[in-house]
């Protein structure tokens, strides 16, 4: 609300060591029960989404700043199928089996969804999303009941995560931990 600038410590996912951070908050949103703030970062110079649980020594500076002009959180996640924001419109098609097409029929997934119906009961889905990130976990989500068609992109990386798990399966029994 005053538009004071932000510095924070910030561990990405796949880091083992904090990045410091200085950023202009713009909004914090609620996406799928987690908190996130979505700041100007003055290092990437480009709009960002910081998870709050990923954030540690915060410190409220003295620097003001004005807003991002024409800044709308609507328009910023609005083809996102989570918090991954990106930039265009890829064309994402996925093909459900009977079991998941009715559990898949059933739900609100994104603003551009369309369903259409296939023999034997399955299902394609079709999205128009700015980024594959969290859409290629979700078909994974699926198991056996999805499978990604579109674009080839998205089938890679569905076919590397899924190659391997297969691999760390196929490495013999998990170790068990003893109590």
């Amino acid at each position: 609300r005053r538009r004071r600038e932000v510095r924070f410590a910030y561990r990405k996912p796949r880091s083992t060591t904090d990045e410091e951070r200085r950023a202009r908050p713009h909004h914090l949103a609620c996406v799928q029960g987690r908190w996130y703030l979505v700041a100007w970062d003055s290092l990437r110079e480009a709009m960002r989404t910081f998870a709050l649980t990923r954030i540690s020594k915060l410190r409220l500076l003295e620097k003001r700043f004005e807003r991002v002009q024409g800044f709308d959180i609507t328009r910023y996640f609005g083809n996102s199928f989570g918090v991954f924001a990106g930039e265009g419109a890829i064309e994402v098609r996925v093909r459900f089996d009977a079991y998941a097409s009715r559990l898949v029929s059933e739900r609100f997934w994104h603003a551009t969804q369309s369903l259409r119906p296939l023999p034997h009961g399955e299902s394609e889905l079709t999205l128009s999303l700015n980024d594959l990130h969290e859409v290629a976990s979700w078909i994974l989500s699926w198991g056996e009941h999805a499978v990604a068609l579109a674009p080839e992109e998205l089938v890679a990386r569905v076919r590397r995560s899924l190659a391997a798990a297969a691999k760390g399966y196929s490495a013999g029994k998990p170790k068990r931990e003893d109590s």
